[in-house]
């Protein structure tokens, strides 16, 4: 089943906490040229709360290791771009015992680090400056 998420009124949770600026930066431009991005896979954790899908189908194929596409920096274009983000939803895995397990696991989105240029940022503060770049490049 495929939804999209508003990840400022949703809860996505993550494998990942390490993000590179770089390919952010040209997602984000993407998504407002109007660029249509893949749907990440999502397990439905609670109501409003989700996580990127740690076991979801492997995609890539570098130098004979299956690589996993988790949809990470989709997610944060996304949410740095304030567009929603369109998923599919895939069954929670049964090695979680718990809503409880998967938060001690897995953080929230927001906690995501970005590097740009030697310096580290927490998600939003990164969109901050992403947004005011976009801006200027824009006008």
């Amino acid at each position: 089943m495929i939804v999209t998420l508003d990840l400022h009124r949703v809860t996505l949770r993550t494998f990942e906490n390490y993000k590179g600026a770089e390919k952010i930066r040209d997602m984000v431009r993407g998504i407002f040229s109007g660029q249509i991005f893949t749907p990440v896979f999502v397990s439905q954790i609670a109501e409003d709360e989700y996580l990127i899908d740690p076991n979801q189908p492997k995609k890539k194929r570098e130098r004979s290791v299956v690589l996993c596409d988790g949809g990470h920096k989709r997610a944060v274009s996304h949410y740095i771009a304030e567009r929603p983000l369109v998923c599919q939803l895939t069954p929670l895995v049964s090695i979680f015992k718990s809503a409880g397990d998967i938060r001690k696991r897995y953080s929230v989105l927001q906690k995501l680090v970005i590097e740009d240029n030697g310096r580290k940022y927490l998600l939003d503060d990164f969109a901050r400056i992403v947004r005011a770049e976009e801006i200027i490049v824009s006008a």
